[in-house]
């Protein structure tokens, strides 16, 4: 189809594929006739300037135009991604809480230490990984677990990033490295800092130095 006359057209409405059922705008959901969660869509197409109220009975379905413009727009999208090193570098110096440090479960036991969180000092170094993890009971979810770094070698699991951060950036964050600037205690002289170790059963305060060139610094 020229470009002219595909840029002639504005999608208006989406027919199922499923069960064929006209439904109104353009954004995913479910299908209104058949209850489809995610059905594929074609898209219903008019003319600039056509008809008021589109279906698929006096609107053409376009389906091979549909799914070349899908798949254009999903070139798109990844060519329009943000490159790791840039997501990397718009973390770097932003600061982070460790939370969970004197927790003794979560499977971070080792032969070593009663609890591993109680080797977290100022400046040590922490590597996160992007994990999945049932601790809610609601199934596998991702986390993002805090290993100690030393001497290049991942060690011990010494607690998570707060699960916000897992829930919409798990990807952003896996694999960066941080470093430890304060541990809160129960000499804390901070009001905030000495709720957040309650509240969270240990926290720690570590900035993000960057991917893993930073562990040769």
């Amino acid at each position: 189809m020229p470009t002219e006359e595909v840029l002639a057209l504005l999608p208006v409405a989406w027919e199922c594929a499923n069960c064929a059922h006209t439904n109104e705008g353009t954004e995913p959901g479910p299908c209104s006739g058949c209850g489809a969660i995610e059905p594929i869509r074609y898209m219903i197409w008019k003319r600039q300037g056509g008809l008021l109220a589109p279906s698929a009975k006096n609107t053409r379905v376009d389906r091979s135009l549909q799914c070349l413009l899908s798949a254009n727009t999903n070139e798109q999208n990844a060519s329009t991604a943000p490159r790791r090193a840039d997501v990397v570098a718009a973390l770097v110096g932003s600061m982070v809480d460790v939370v969970g440090i004197h927790a003794k479960n979560r499977g971070r036991q080792c032969p070593r230490h009663d609890c591993c969180g109680s080797q977290v000092v100022v400046r040590m170094k922490l590597k996160v990984i992007k994990e999945q993890m049932d601790y809610r009971g609601l199934g596998l979810e991702d986390v993002l677990a805090v290993y100690v770094v030393d001497g290049g070698v991942t060690g011990c699991k010494i607690g998570f990033l707060p699960q916000h951060l897992a829930t919409r950036s798990a990807d952003d964050y896996d694999g960066v490295i941080l470093r430890v600037r304060e541990v809160y205690t129960e000499r804390c002289t901070s009001v905030v800092g000495h709720n957040k170790m309650h509240r969270n059963d240990g926290c720690a305060v570590a900035v993000v130095l960057g991917d893993r060139k930073c562990l040769e610094l």
